[in-house]
């Protein structure tokens, strides 16, 4: 009986869903502490990654969804810790490993539903647009395109994770949790880029690693219960 128990998903669920926000209940005090280790707040930003995408890929294995989230997942992971870096390079490190997690996003939404659903991408269409007419201003040289190309796979993210909603005919609140938790995402990315080309936000980062983490629960939590013809996972 004690061995079923341990061995439960819901119990391991908890358990990883529990570490990953203590790391980053961490975060938030090694980041709000002066003279705290760079070091220690680098790894303890990047466990909360780390522990949904263990979540997911327990989950979902073999299935590949799931497959394709823990990478994005850890992508993100390896982007919160080289974000942290004092230079430009670790910047667009940390920017590069991010961009690779939303093109497995895409890939990972894509595979829940094949259908282009061509309108659906018109509200990321203008948002993206939007963005860029007030980022591409205030940048330069390479910085430019890497941005550009930034904001389009996000739109793409954008669009592929409401082309999921409606798929089986009925609008299921897991898919709406996956769209909310895409555009938690680009609002992070966008709450990032202002930030630093445009203008300084009071309390950025705590805007910025809030809508961050809860857009990464909601997408891990969305594909983790997408189980086309199969019985639903409990949570």
């Amino acid at each position: 009986m004690k061995i079923k128990q341990f061995s439960n998903p819901t119990w391991i669920s908890s358990v990883l869903t529990a570490v990953g926000f203590f790391g980053a209940g961490a975060y938030y005090a090694f980041m709000s502490t002066e003279g705290g280790s760079q070091l220690i707040n680098n790894i303890t930003k990047s466990i909360p990654s780390v522990m949904l995408g263990l979540w997911v890929l327990y989950r979902r294995f073999p299935d590949i969804s799931g497959w394709l989230v823990t990478a994005a997942l850890l992508c993100t992971a390896i982007g919160d810790f080289l974000l942290e870096g004092v230079t430009e390079t670790h910047f667009l490190l940390g920017i590069a490993a991010n961009m690779v997690a939303h093109v497995l996003y895409i890939i990972g939404f894509t595979v829940e539903c094949k259908r282009l659903h061509t309108l659906r991408a018109i509200i990321p269409l203008v948002y993206i647009s939007g963005l860029l007419s007030i980022l591409l201003p205030n940048i330069s040289g390479f910085m430019s395109w890497a941005v550009a190309i930034y904001a389009i796979i996000i739109g793409l993210m954008a669009w592929r994770a409401a082309a999921v909603i409606g798929q089986s005919g009925k609008y299921r609140y897991d898919e709406i949790i996956g769209l909310i938790g895409a555009w938690l995402f680009i609002t992070c990315d966008t709450l990032i880029a202002v930030d630093k080309f445009v203008v300084q936000i009071l309390y950025a980062k705590y805007w910025i690693m809030t809508s961050y983490w809860i857009g990464q629960w909601c997408i891990a939590y969305s594909i983790i219960i997408l189980f086309p013809g199969q019985k639903r996972a409990r949570l």
